[in-house]
């Protein structure tokens, strides 16, 4: 299993509740409509809470939420990517995010899981 990790900022002009509320609704049910087409396994949304610095008295990532998307493999992902659906369902998560995310702020990240409990 691998795993995209998005690091996400909205965009500037717009409130954290105004974000997660379109980032929770309109983009999920845009993401589940395409996940057949792009191979995704699992969408999870993390949602940053308000005052997280309580917690953890360490440095914070400075992001709006987390994005967490489930891939069976980096060589199935490759492969359904390149069908012209996926090109389609691609442009259209693109698009969408260009109304609520701050691409030059939100940070990828690739991996893999090793459960230790």
């Amino acid at each position: 299993m691998v795993k995209m990790l998005i690091a996400v900022t909205r965009l500037p002009g717009l409130s954290r509740a105004e974000f997660q509320q379109y980032w929770r609704r309109e983009h999920a049910l845009l993401v589940k409509s395409v996940a057949d087409a792009l191979g995704i396994r699992r969408y999870v949304q993390l949602c940053s809470l308000p005052d997280h610095s309580l917690l953890v008295n360490s440095p914070q990532l400075d992001c709006d939420g987390i994005a967490e998307i489930w891939f069976d493999s980096l060589e199935t992902l490759t492969v359904k990517h390149r069908q012209p659906n996926a090109r389609q369902a691609l442009n259209k998560l693109r698009e969408d995010e260009q109304r609520f995310i701050d691409r030059s702020r939100s940070l990828v990240f690739w991996g893999s899981e090793q459960v230790i409990i």
